[in-house]
């Protein structure tokens, strides 16, 4: 019975060796070009529909695998705008996107990956300048 614990004990730890030293299906690197273009994504969109936005921060963004092709990334960022009233208020907005990977058709293009989904979690506002509510 020792020698069957001792069997079972070196096969669970070369299991888990094998686990956390297998090869990645989808690089650090990759996620890394991901985070920067999905960062530029939300960057360019903020900056085209709201004009007086200013003071871009992301706060958290992190990327994971969910299959061999396909990335969920998680984030949350604020930024500093000002309505026609001159209003300043903090926005921060949090949520998470799922993108997949499109093979190219040509090799020198590399793969390109389509968002494919868009989900806002949460949104606050901090408003900067106090306002007086009602007489």
């Amino acid at each position: 019975m020792r020698y069957l614990s001792l069997i079972l004990i070196v096969l669970a730890m070369w299991w888990t060796w094998s686990i956390t030293h297998s090869r990645a299906e989808i690089s650090e690197s990759e996620h890394a070009n991901v985070q920067r273009e999905l960062k530029d994504v939300i960057r360019n969109y903020i900056t085209s529909h709201l004009p007086s936005a200013k003071n871009i921060q992301f706060e958290r963004f992190w990327t994971e695998t969910l299959k061999p092709n396909s990335i969920r990334a998680s984030f949350a960022y604020t930024f500093d705008d000002e309505d026609t009233d001159h209003t300043a208020a903090r926005i921060g907005i949090e949520g998470n996107a799922v993108l997949n990977r499109q093979v190219s058709q040509t090799p020198d293009a590399g793969d390109v990956w389509s968002l494919d989904q868009l989900n806002v979690t949460n949104n606050h506002y901090i408003f900067l300048n106090g306002s007086t509510v009602g007489k």
